[in-house]
């Protein structure tokens, strides 16, 4: 076994553009199927912070991610984290939590990856729609 590789990182972005009136911003209320009428110039934060350790052939990850709904523009958005209720696009992000990662390399041009995303949405009262628990197991080869 060989020496660890830590990292330890974070991002953070403010959405300057989102502006507009009450009812224009990209909050939604899956309960109602409806957009919301959140005022646009809140909720344009968004920030990861995460720790990886890589040890030979394999690699373990943290991160906490928060997203609010008007951080980030939609064609721009991490598919990642659009899981749950597929209703309307503009709902898929306004979320925090916790995702945990595992890959292994078994060769140079194959590896396995495994992610957990425990994710819930801010300020949703019904618990249908709170939990985005998401497992996703990929297999990817590099040619």
């Amino acid at each position: 076994m060989g020496p660890v590789e830590l990292s330890i990182y974070g991002q953070a972005t403010h959405n300057y553009g989102a502006d507009g009136e009450p009812g224009e911003g990209q909050s939604y209320s899956p309960t109602n199927d409806v957009l919301t009428d959140m005022d646009p110039s809140t909720n344009n934060d968004a920030y990861v912070v995460g720790v990886e350790a890589k040890i030979d052939k394999v690699k373990l990850g943290y991160k906490f991610v928060k997203v609010e709904s008007d951080a980030l523009f939609n064609p721009v958005k991490d598919a990642d984290y659009q899981i749950g209720d597929s209703a309307v696009d503009l709902a898929k992000s306004d979320l925090h939590g916790h995702v945990m990662q595992a890959s292994y390399n078994v060769t140079n041009n194959m590896s396995i990856n495994g992610t957990v995303y425990l994710l819930d949405r801010e300020d949703q009262e019904n618990p249908q729609y709170k939990a985005l628990n998401h497992y996703r197991l990929d297999f990817l080869y590099k040619f």
